[in-house]
């Protein structure tokens, strides 16, 4: 019996993952290009609190890269929530170099890696067992006009506030703003992770969507009850009655699955939970055309 070569098994993984493996080779090489940026910047501060930012920097650094080789939902937060970082930081620490020009290219390349669409369900598929396969549903668009960058704003503030002002020589507002900032900033991260949960999970008996947002429950569309799945087309009529829209209004292709007799959900609402039953649901993968060949070789009914 042949045996696989590890040169042959991590083409395979590269091959099947490109995104996943720029990240990591990008993230692991970003201290050469920040690092002078962030040294420059810390020339003038003492000794000891050269060796504490210094330290935290590279912490955060080491559990970033660590996430970028643990494939699951709270490793993609985690990237989505530093990436952008780096380009603010580079920012604010640019002096008009040549470095900064490097570090500014290379923060750009880092955020367009992580925020790709085939990174999201690389990583939380990881996830998935057996016969399952995860692929991300795309983030509602309301959230991008205010309360998600709102949301990363007061995260990185939590957590960077502190450290800032340690660097500055302000020990007691220092201690302050770590006191209370770490909170603060567990609280958006743990907001914003909710994004990085909404999936719609293909599995042997058909899919489950888990949108948490939208309903107060996941909910499976068997395979014996799914009479169609494919994009919307113009002049569908709806049952109003027996219609759920979980898109959240996001940007893309939304894809309608109508059901043969009903399913059992539960919507999200400030009121008393009710029991609704749907007979068709939309939703919007981040990769329609993904999901769409994922169930044809399932052999689930499309449109």
């Amino acid at each position: 019996m042949l045996r696989t070569s590890k040169p042959s098994a991590f083409l395979q993984n590269w091959k099947e993952n490109p995104s996943l493996w720029l990240v990591r080779i990008n993230w692991l090489i970003l201290p050469l290009s920040l690092g002078d940026i962030f040294d420059e910047f810390l020339k003038d501060s003492s000794g000891n609190t050269q060796v504490l930012f210094a330290a935290y920097l590279w912490l955060i650094w080491f559990f970033v890269l660590t996430c970028t080789l643990i494939r699951r939902a709270w490793s993609l937060t985690a990237l989505r929530i530093a990436a952008p970082l780096t380009l603010v930081a580079t920012a604010l620490t640019a002096t008009g170099s040549t470095l900064d020009w490097v570090a500014f290219i290379h923060s750009c390349v880092i955020i367009i890696l992580v925020f790709l669409p085939e990174l999201g369900n690389s990583l939380v598929d990881g996830l998935s067992y057996g016969n399952e396969r995860r692929l991300l549903l795309r983030c509602p668009s309301a959230l991008y006009l205010g309360p998600l960058p709102l949301a990363w704003v007061v995260t990185v503030s939590g957590a960077w506030l502190g450290p800032i002002f340690l660097v500055n020589g302000q020990w007691l507002f220092g201690s302050i703003s770590i006191f209370f900032g770490i909170p603060i900033a567990a609280a958006g991260i743990r907001s914003m992770h909710q994004l990085s949960k909404r999936w719609i999970i293909f599995v042997p008996n058909g899919f489950v969507l888990h949108d948490l947002l939208s309903t107060r429950e996941p909910f499976l569309i068997r395979r014996a009850d799914l009479s169609s799945l494919g994009a919307i087309k113009t002049g569908d009529s709806l049952d109003s009655e027996g219609f759920l829209d979980i898109s959240q209004n996001a940007l893309g292709a939304v894809l309608q699955a109508s059901i043969d007799g009903e399913v059992e959900v539960v919507p999200q609402s400030r009121q008393i939970a009710e029991v609704k039953l749907v007979k068709q649901v939309f939703f919007c993968p981040t990769r329609p055309g993904a999901a769409l060949k994922e169930a044809a070789n399932r052999n689930l009914p499309r449109l």
